[in-house]
């Protein structure tokens, strides 16, 4: 997957809701356990910046983020189960960071379930650190250095 790929904001509220209805499994836990995919995807599109990939017409990956001031706050990252292993997580991840960085804002942070080992070794991987946690998740950071 290349990151020419990679659009800003190309989604409506039907093709986030669906995309996350997809994921919703491979979250963990499950991410209708703790948010309402409708209402959240419509937040999403009201307030998020998003940038995507998508297979014609269809969302196959999401990171939405949310920025303030010199600060970028991550709120999804997920990317249909028949696109794992192609590292498209990681160059959305990779492209925001690079974006952010060359307008020297420095900090992003995003929260982690515990039990979700499989996104915090991927954070991890990607030079974010644990900074807080409470009992149920970690808040991760990533700066510029």
């Amino acid at each position: 997957m290349r990151l020419s790929n990679i659009e800003l904001n190309r989604s409506d509220e039907v093709s986030v809701k669906d995309h996350l209805n997809k994921c919703d499994v491979y979250f963990k836990p499950k991410l209708s356990s703790y948010v309402d995919i409708d209402m959240y995807s419509k937040k999403l599109i009201k307030s998020a910046n998003r940038l995507e990939v998508w297979d014609g017409s269809y969302l196959i990956a999401l990171l939405a983020y949310y920025k303030k001031e010199d600060k970028i706050y991550i709120s999804n990252l997920s990317v249909d189960y028949n696109y794992f292993g192609n590292s498209i997580g990681f160059n959305l991840l990779t492209y925001l960071i690079g974006k952010y960085k060359k307008m020297n804002i420095l900090n992003i942070s995003l929260e982690v379930f515990k039990e979700n080992k499989k996104a915090l070794k991927f954070y991890k991987l990607n030079d974010f650190y644990i900074i807080n946690q409470d009992d149920n998740k970690f808040l991760l950071n990533y700066d510029y250095v």
